[in-house]
């Protein structure tokens, strides 16, 4: 899996039967999109890149927020937390682009994170997340708000509305 010291290691490494990303001098080499699930209202996806921990929950809506709730799960006590604002610009700059590229239109309404890692002034793995969450809901490999009513077991939208 992963090379002798002194060469870059650049190759994907398979973690629990999910896909993963290892970091080689700062670059990200993409992947399939790993394991999004849905966990109630929240699509859940979990990086362990070695250097970096990030589990992402979102609560995705069709409307654009500029200022999604955040909300940390567990304070790294190594790293610390970085700023809900950047967590959002992070998250926001993933979906928005994989939006743009699969011309969908999800945001998130929440976002819950667990983060454990060194990039804290940018997140850029949050971006990546929110980017792939998006894409799993594109490409339909995940069930978006409105076709989880449609499942059978689904609660009904209890809303006022008809």
């Amino acid at each position: 899996m992963l090379k002798s010291a002194g060469r870059a290691a650049d190759e994907l490494a398979p973690l629990g039967g999910r896909v993963g990303l290892i970091m080689s001098f700062g670059h990200q080499r993409a992947c399939d999109v790993p394991g999004v699930s849905r966990r109630g209202e929240y699509l859940v996806t979990q990086y362990i890149t070695g250097p970096q921990c990030l589990l992402l929950m979102l609560d995705m809506q069709q409307e654009r927020l500029a200022d999604p709730f955040v909300t940390v799960l567990q304070v790294c006590p190594i790293y610390g937390q970085p700023a809900d604002d950047v967590v959002r610009a992070a998250v926001l700059a993933g979906t928005d682009r994989a939006n743009a590229e699969f011309g969908t239109n999800w945001h998130p309404l929440e976002v819950r994170y667990s983060y454990s890692g060194y990039d804290n002034a940018r997140c850029h793995l949050m971006d990546w997340a929110g980017y792939n969450i998006v894409k799993a809901l594109a490409e339909g490999t995940v069930a978006g708000p409105e076709q989880r009513q449609a499942e059978p077991g689904a609660q009904p939208d209890r809303g006022g509305s008809k």
